[in-house]
């Protein structure tokens, strides 16, 4: 991961997408000094919102099963066989 001020992207913001989206390395852009941003290429961000919205599905999965909001897996098979009409 290479850091880079935020004068250089706005001098070099061209080479710089062009850099992160060859290489798939995000870049941490700093201000006096301190971590204000991070430029990613499109296709790594959205397999990283691809991951989180997964996740997200986990932990509501992992809530409803601690509420004991389950059904059975025979019940399912039933639910599936009658809404596909092969009963």
């Amino acid at each position: 991961m290479e850091i880079r001020t935020v004068t250089q992207l706005k001098l070099r913001s061209s080479d710089m997408v062009d850099h992160v989206n060859a290489t798939r390395a995000p870049v941490v852009v700093t201000q006096k000094g301190v971590a204000r941003a991070v430029l990613q290429d499109l296709q790594s961000w959205e397999e990283t919102q691809a991951s989180l919205a997964m996740l997200k599905l986990v932990v509501l999965a992992e809530h409803d099963v601690a509420m004991g909001r389950t059904v059975a897996q025979s019940a399912i098979r039933t639910r599936l066989r009658h809404a596909l009409g092969n009963d």
